[in-house]
């Protein structure tokens, strides 16, 4: 994680006079931290549940819950 520490620079002190483009960098880099500290919790816990389930005998299969409910409609060419 450090490649994403070491390419941000401290936030402006007031927001209110950053531009446009700077903002937008702004909540792009925190959505990509935040993506990234998502997958590493995930992988973590993971890792701890097939930890556990080792130690008790079992074995377990950890995936991705798919998204429930009706699939977006395909738009009409």
């Amino acid at each position: 994680m450090n490649g994403f520490v070491e390419n941000h620079t401290a936030l402006p002190l007031n927001l209110e006079q950053s531009s446009d483009d700077d903002l937008r960098k702004l909540i792009a880099d925190a959505e990509s931290i935040l993506d990234h500290r998502d997958r590493e919790r995930k992988k973590e816990a993971q890792a701890k549940i097939q930890s556990i389930a080792k130690a008790h005998g079992l074995s377990v299969n950890v995936s991705q819950r798919s998204r429930r409910g009706r699939p977006p409609k395909k738009q009409k060419s």
